[in-house]
């Protein structure tokens, strides 16, 4: 448990400076949702439900300068006195566009976006491209909204994706 736990933080330390690189985060992201930064995990954590949302969606539209929310809108709850840990591992596939794409796959929880840098530049001309983000957020005790948006700088289209949401309790 503790090693997908040390994954899970080298995997968020590996995008966030893959997002830096690629220019930050998605515009209009703080001003349309508000933006929390995962906290360290310093204590094993024990899971205690994993969710599985994947599809094809074969090319539907993603508009420029926009998030696309994917999949079912999952309630997980944290039954844990304490709070939990929801921990996201999202990738989607789009495919190029006309021109040069900065593209972003977000976890978002109650309505906020969870740490959602730019994950990878989709390259100009045909072909297709996968991104990936891990990432997670304490929650307190209760039900919590959980989506997967995505973000294309230029217009282009989503093919397969795929959300696995996993609770954990400290």
């Amino acid at each position: 448990m503790l090693r997908s736990v040390q994954f899970c933080l080298l995997a968020v330390a590996a995008a966030l400076s893959l997002g830096a690189h690629a220019k930050g985060e998605p515009p209009g992201l703080k001003g349309n949702q508000a933006q929390a930064a995962p906290q360290a995990i310093s204590t094993a954590h024990k899971l205690l439900k994993s969710y599985f949302d994947t599809n094809n969606e074969s090319g539907l539209p993603l508009g420029a300068g926009t998030f696309t929310t994917v999949g079912t809108q999952l309630t997980v709850n944290c039954t844990n006195a304490a709070g939990c840990t929801i921990a996201g591992n999202l990738n989607a596939q789009l495919s190029g566009g006309a021109s040069e794409n900065n593209a972003a796959v977000c976890l978002v929880i109650n309505g906020g976006s969870i740490s959602c840098p730019f994950n990878t530049i989709i390259r100009a001309g045909g072909g297709f491209q996968v991104m990936n983000y891990q990432t997670f957020a304490f929650v307190p005790l209760g039900n919590h909204t959980v989506d997967m948006t995505v973000f294309s700088s230029t217009a282009s289209a989503l093919y397969r994706w795929n959300k696995e949401i996993k609770l954990y309790k400290p």
